[in-house]
């Protein structure tokens, strides 16, 4: 009878070191689980900061747009006066005199202007600024959108439009147009390099960034470099620095400090 009571004494014993084992068990799945979830915690924490930045940045930029709109409006009918009769304005249609005695019309459409509605830049929803002549060549016209806006590049002689994320700035000779960018929001930020001097003007070289970086045109130096400053962190800290786009060996580049994110 002993060795019954002996058996049934060990498998007692080993029902509850199962019984601590499988506690065991289950304490170190609860801990890891645990050191997960607080490890995931900054990464949650650092994703709500950006989208929160991000939000911020669009709130600025559009207050920014808001306020550069209503100067072009109030500015507009000076500039159109300083082309003696080439360009006119009735109401939403603009009116600009062609070569050969031909004309082009860019009119305002808000058809598809909805209250909740962000439209495509294709869409019934846009506003036309005139903002003036630039090298002889060109009109210069600013489009706004629901969201965001370009400008447009409108040849004098045969009416060709070129579009670009930001305003055109021509080199010295007028043979190159440089477009920097500093869109966070609805727009594309970057540095462009256009050629002027054939039928049609055309991108040669661009830039878009990695990083977190705005760039802001300075100035030409001459007529193959252009001065440019960028936005972008270094070590953490939002710095605004100078930068060149500049060609050599018959190659555009940007020469400048790395684009870096806060994070």
């Amino acid at each position: 009878m002993a060795r019954p009571a002996a058996a049934l004494y060990c498998l007692v014993v080993q029902s509850d070191r199962d019984r601590i084992v499988a506690k065991g068990t289950a304490r170190r799945i609860i801990l890891a689980a645990g050191a997960a979830f607080l490890l995931a915690l900054p990464a949650r924490a650092t994703e709500l900061d950006r989208m929160r930045e991000v939000e911020q940045a669009q709130r600025e930029q559009r207050a920014v747009a808001d306020a550069e709109f209503a100067a072009l409006g109030r500015q507009e009918a000076d500039r159109i006066r300083a082309e003696h009769g080439q360009v006119s304005r009735d109401g939403g249609e603009l009116l600009l005199r062609l070569g050969n005695g031909r004309r082009t019309y860019f009119s305002n459409d808000e058809s598809q202007c909805l209250e909740g509605v962000i439209p495509a830049r294709t869409d019934g929803c846009v506003q036309f600024y005139f903002l003036g002549e630039r090298v002889g060549r060109f009109y210069l016209l600013r489009a706004r959108y629901a969201a965001g806006s370009d400008y447009r590049l409108v040849d004098r002689g045969d009416g060709h439009v070129t579009k670009t994320e930001d305003e055109p700035h021509f080199s010295p000779a007028g043979d190159y147009f440089v477009v920097a960018s500093a869109a966070q929001a609805d727009d594309n930020s970057g540095v462009e390099i256009w050629s002027a001097g054939g039928r049609t003007p055309a991108l040669i070289w661009a830039h878009v960034p990695t990083q977190y970086a705005l760039y802001y045109f300075v100035d030409w130096q001459g007529d193959r470099e252009v001065a440019i400053e960028v936005a972008t962190y270094v070590d953490h800290r939002l710095q605004r620095l100078p930068a060149h786009v500049l060609r050599r060996g018959g190659e555009w580049m940007l020469q400048g400090p790395a684009e870096s994110s806060q994070y």
